[in-house]
């Protein structure tokens, strides 16, 4: 399985483009992924591998067996075929994938929950998904109509970052039902999201502690902050002096109290941009390194510290902070992590 994955990942890579065409990669991947379930553990990456060779990943019988994964026990398997859909929404134009959409639609909550992760993880900006984004409208309508809460509440937060999808009528009517759901999870997770939009929006009204909330920022921000890089330093050891963003650290024991929590709390709200989440220096600070200075618009997004986050806006780290501007609440992103 070892192997394979590491197949898969170099045929993905753009450089790789000549290997892919390759007759003798091209049998390899096809004869395997022929001969394999959706169980085994190597399904996934041939799935991976296929979605890289252009010459292959269309071929019908192919594609029905890629697409065994979507109404498989394993969540790899489900996430490697809905990928291949994803980026590839020719595929749907073919016999049988909209029936086995269909389906997939009709599934339990773990299995849309598995989809919705992966939609809520895809970069909107240019068209890249434009001609797959009405079967991910679907797919968040189906985790909003969900009988499970999990998968309404993970629904929510994949609309955060699907920004196309924000003002759709068949959305806004269905987060309109979900502000009075039954289930207080979903139903705070609803009003945190309303207030993340209608900031964004440029409306007033909204609640800014509702919206950032502060169990997510102490699980999930705080510890960020408080992580040390490569130079032994963490945020909160550099920030303790700042009059901006002045940070409290960790006691002689390494524990954060609940005061000083609060306090960082405070203190995050202040670097952060809920109507334009992208913009917050929060999250953009630690992507500049202090000798950008003077080059374009960075005078002001220079960073003291220098560059933390060397993955940019690809990062977890940056990921997971700009979840919490968007409204983000803790148990969303819990029910995310056992995947």
């Amino acid at each position: 399985a070892v192997a394979v994955e590491t197949m898969a990942a170099i045929l993905r890579s753009p450089k790789q483009k000549n290997l892919a065409a390759h007759e003798a990669v091209r049998r390899a991947v096809t004869e395997r992924l022929s001969a394999v379930g959706a169980s085994d553990a190597v399904f996934p990456h041939l799935v991976a591998a296929l979605s890289a060779l252009p010459s292959e990943r269309r071929k019908p019988q192919l594609v029905d067996r890629a697409l065994d994964g979507l109404a498989s026990e394993s969540s790899e398997a489900r996430k490697a075929s809905l990928t291949l859909l994803f980026e590839d929404a020719v595929l749907f134009e073919q016999s049988g994938v909209g029936q086995a959409w269909d389906r997939y639609l009709r599934a339990g909550a773990d299995p849309i929950r598995d989809g919705l992760a992966l939609a809520g993880s895809l970069n909107y900006e240019g068209k890249r998904y434009a001609d797959v984004l009405p079967r991910i409208e679907a797919l968040v309508i189906a985790g909003m109509a969900h009988s499970g809460p999990a998968a309404r509440e993970a629904s929510l937060s994949a609309l955060r970052t699907i920004q196309p999808l924000q003002d759709a009528s068949a959305v806004t009517d269905r987060l309109a039902t979900l502000l009075r759901d039954s289930d207080p999870d979903v139903r705070n997770s609803a009003i945190s999201l309303d207030a993340s939009l209608a900031a964004r929006a440029g409306r007033e009204g909204y609640d800014l502690q509702q919206l950032l909330d502060y169990e997510y920022f102490k699980y999930n921000v705080e510890p960020i902050l408080a992580r040390k890089a490569g130079d032994g330093l963490a945020c909160v050891n550099c920030h303790a002096n700042h009059t901006v963003f002045k940070l409290r650290e960790p006691d002689e024991f390494g524990v954060i109290t609940h005061a000083d929590s609060r306090a960082n709390y405070r203190e995050a709200i202040g670097v952060v941009n809920v109507a334009d989440p992208e913009n917050s220096l929060l999250v953009n600070k630690p992507t500049r390194r202090l000798d950008d200075v003077g080059v374009g618009d960075s005078q002001k997004l220079t960073h003291g510290g220098g560059l933390r986050w060397p993955e940019g806006r690809d990062s977890e780290e940056y990921r997971t902070i700009l979840r919490w501007i968007q409204g983000e609440r803790l148990g969303s992103a819990a029910e995310q992590s056992e995947e």
